[in-house]
């Protein structure tokens, strides 16, 4: 019977000797990894999530339904803290067909809660168990942190699922042979699979958008300037509560010190 790390360590070996290919010792790592992950590494943040107001009038529904593009989108009541239920949009349809009034208290189903450090293995089988595909995620003073889907989930085993209503964005897109562009939301270890040097990964953050907090210290305003090891950031968009896009620039082979911050503590 072998460990855990000495799987791991024939793995490695069969990828090194070319007995399995790189897909393949993907899939098997992120077996591997899959039952130690917590629901807030995976989930949508609520600064990206689609809500709607329970009191929303009915030509208001049916727009933000058609633009946001979701089958399923939480609905809550004053304030975003308080999610009373989830509208899935197939039950719309027989509602506009009949030429009825939409009020959403009457159709929205009952929304599902986890906890942000919920493992997502035992979600899958929840969500398989209630035959239900959202939950919003809870933090530990009550509030909502975001929302986890089982195709959020699945994706930690297969990589990236696109259907054909996505447009596809790549976490990094490489612009010349020293700048790359990032998506904030994308994950340290994804992003440093197409970055020439790793991004440093910490305790206390897993995106790129939570590195760039501990850099600053505060939320950046676009065309700011930063410089940590080998790469120079520049913000490029943000939102009002958050960066949404940087460009990283190679600087140099030996590391540098951290501006304009106190330093990254590891």
């Amino acid at each position: 019977m072998h460990t855990s790390e000495e799987l791991r360590l024939l793995l490695d070996q069969s990828k090194q000797s070319g007995e399995i290919q790189e897909s393949e010792h993907e899939l098997i790592e992120n077996v591997f990894q899959f039952n130690d992950r917590m629901v807030k590494q995976i989930m949508v943040p609520r600064t990206k999530l689609s809500a709607i107001d329970v009191a929303t009038p009915q030509d208001n529904i049916l727009e933000i339904v058609y633009n946001e593009g979701y089958s399923r989108i939480p609905v809550f009541e004053d304030n975003i803290d308080n999610i009373v239920g989830v509208l899935y949009v197939k039950d719309l349809l027989p509602i506009v067909r009949r030429h009825e009034p939409i009020v959403l208290s009457k159709i929205m189903r009952p929304a599902y809660f986890v906890p942000e450090t919920k493992k997502i293995n035992r979600l899958l089988r929840q969500f398989q168990r209630k035959h239900t595909h959202m939950a919003i995620v809870s933090d530990e003073f009550g509030g909502v942190s975001g929302i986890v889907t089982i195709e959020d989930i699945m994706e930690e085993l297969v990589g990236e699922i696109q259907d054909e209503y996505d447009n596809e964005v790549p976490v990094v897109e490489k612009i010349s042979e020293t700048d790359y562009r990032v998506n904030t939301s994308t994950p340290i270890s994804d992003a440093n699979e197409y970055l020439p040097y790793p991004l440093p990964e910490g305790d206390d953050y897993e995106t790129v958008g939570g590195l760039l907090n501990v850099i600053y210290g505060n939320i950046p305003e676009v065309g700011d300037v930063a410089v940590l090891d080998n790469y120079e950031f520049r913000v490029l968009q943000r939102s009002r509560r958050a960066v949404e896009l940087v460009q990283l620039r190679v600087t140099a082979d030996e590391e540098r010190e951290l501006e304009p911050g106190e330093g990254l503590d590891m």
